[in-house]
């Protein structure tokens, strides 16, 4: 089975309005950035949806070239395909966009972000995923005003990349069907979405 392009794929137009027009197609990404190649019936159990809800979303995800068919194989009697992101690193604006398409790419990106972080929320409170992880919880928003010089926009990075390789590490020991050291005292891994927003204020000069 080929590997993903570790190569940055930047998004044409068609593949920018596919990815932020549905939070569905979103939530695709996160999971196959996770498992891996999978088939839609792999792929329906990772997310808790039934497979026919998934179809749409995939056929749109390989026409417009983010996704693609990586092999087949048997599933009882009949084959299944199997489906595989292009690359596991995307960016929605090239240089050439002009500044009206951008904005319009980034105000869908980040509302399309924000509907399926809304929704997690929702389930994780209504369906009594929430619980306690020795002396806090294991959900978590927070909004926070501040001042940051440049030294300290580059910590904040530093600080995000070393989240992300908390999921990254798991993530990649997956998709290679690795396991993880474990002990025998270890707590099983479950399955948390992480949302970051960095937002400039406007703020009158001199306040």
């Amino acid at each position: 089975m080929p590997r993903r392009s570790r190569k940055i794929v930047i998004l044409n137009p068609r593949q920018r309005e596919a990815i932020t027009e549905s939070p569905a197609r979103l939530e695709i990404v996160d999971a196959m950035s996770d498992i891996g190649p999978c088939s839609v019936a792999e792929l329906a159990r990772e997310l808790g949806r039934s497979p026919q809800s998934l179809y749409y979303h995939l056929e749109i995800m390989v026409k417009v070239g983010l996704l693609r068919q990586s092999g087949s194989r048997k599933a009882g009697k009949r084959d299944e395909a199997i489906y595989e992101l292009v690359s596991g690193h995307f960016r929605l604006a090239g240089s050439g966009d002009a500044a009206d398409d951008q904005r319009r790419t980034l105000l869908r990106f980040n509302s399309t972000v924000l509907k399926l972080t809304e929704r997690n929320y929702r389930d994780a409170l209504t369906h009594g995923l929430v619980r306690r992880v020795g002396r806090r919880e294991n959900i978590y928003v927070r909004r926070q005003r501040g001042r940051l010089r440049d030294e300290d926009l580059a910590r904040f990075y530093e600080l995000l990349e070393e989240m992300g390789s908390l999921f990254a590490t798991h993530a990649s020991a997956r998709r290679r069907g690795a396991k993880l050291a474990t002990s025998p005292h270890d707590a099983p891994r479950r399955a948390y979405a992480l949302t970051v927003s960095l937002i400039p204020l406007d703020e009158h000069e001199g306040r």
